[in-house]
C-alpha cells in the first residue's frame, strides 16, 4: 500500500481532502477508523485495492460527485433515536457498552424496527450494535460523572438532548415508552397479548 500511495499523482484537492478528513480525527483516531472499516468496508476496500493500480491520479471532487453511489452513508441519528440512545446510557451507566452487550443489541434491533416505521433507510450497517455502542461513547463526552473524555466527535443532538433529559429521568421514561409502544402496536398484537384476549 505504501508503494502504490508513493506511486499516486498525487493533486491539490487531493491533500485539501486528506487535511479536511485528518482534521476530524480525535485522539482516539483508531476507534474512529475502526468504525469507518466496519460500517463502509467495500469503499475503503475499493479505495486500497485502487491503489494498487499503479501510478493513476484521482478524479477531481466535481467529476466523483457524480458518481458516487446517492447514499454510501447512514443518515444522522434522529432526536427519537438519541432519546432511546440515552435511555440505554443512563440504565448501563459506567458499563463498557460493549457491542457485545446484550442490551447494546437488543436497542439495534429497536432502532432498525424504528427506522422501519418512519421508512428510513442506510446502508447494511445501519444502526447496528457497534454503532449503539459508539453513540453511548458519545454520550461519555458530555456526561459530568464520567471521569474520561469520551469520544469528542459526536452530534449537537447529544449535548442537546443530555441537557434536556439527564437530570429528568421520569420525563425521558414516558417518551422512550411513548416510543416503544408504538412501535408494539405498529407490529401488531404480540401472542403473549393474543393468548390473554382468550
Amino acid at each position: 500500500m505504501r508503494d502504490a500511495a508513493q506511486a499516486f499523482l498525487w493533486k491539490g484537492h487531493d491533500f485539501e481532502r486528506l487535511s479536511a478528513e485528518t482534521a476530524k480525527l480525535p485522539d482516539l483516531g483508531r476507534v474512529l477508523w475502526k468504525t469507518e472499516l466496519h460500517e463502509n468496508e467495500a469503499s475503503v476496500r475499493a479505495w486500497a485495492e485502487g491503489l494498487e493500480n499503479g501510478r493513476r491520479e484521482s478524479t477531481p471532487p466535481e467529476a466523483a460527485s457524480s458518481l458516487r453511489p446517492v447514499s454510501a452513508r447512514n443518515p444522522d441519528w434522529t432526536r427519537e433515536e438519541h432519546l432511546l440512545g440515552l435511555d440505554l446510557y443512563l440504565r448501563l451507566r459506567g458499563s463498557s457498552y460493549s457491542d457485545e452487550h446484550p442490551e447494546v443489541i437488543k436497542l439495534s434491533e429497536t432502532l432498525r424496527k424504528l427506522a422501519a416505521l418512519r421508512k428510513m433507510q442506510g446502508t447494511e450497517t445501519f444502526r447496528n450494535a457497534n454503532g449503539v455502542s459508539m453513540k453511548m461513547l458519545n454520550f461519555r463526552r458530555v456526561d459530568p460523572e464520567y471521569r474520561g473524555a469520551g469520544l469528542p466527535a459526536g452530534s449537537h443532538l447529544e449535548v442537546e438532548i443530555w441537557n434536556e433529559f439527564a437530570s429528568e429521568p421520569g420525563k425521558l421514561g414516558e417518551i422512550v415508552d411513548a416510543i416503544l409502544y408504538e412501535l408494539e402496536m405498529s407490529e401488531g398484537p404480540s401472542l403473549e397479548s393474543a393468548a390473554n384476549l382468550d
